[in-house]
């Protein structure tokens, strides 16, 4: 069985105003049309498009 994954905290979590610090994510690729990056995402996330 797989051990669940634990991340260290960084060591400031609050902004100065307060709240929670956010991360962003980007990822890049090449070979897709958007088309086809929505249905790979569609099947593989299980969504749909809205």
């Amino acid at each position: 069985m797989k051990q669940p994954l634990f991340y260290k905290l960084p060591s400031v979590t609050r902004t100065c105003q307060g709240s929670l610090r956010q991360v962003g994510f980007e990822l890049e690729f090449t070979g897709l049309d958007l088309e086809q990056t929505t249905r790979v995402l569609e099947t593989v996330l299980g969504g749909t498009r809205s």
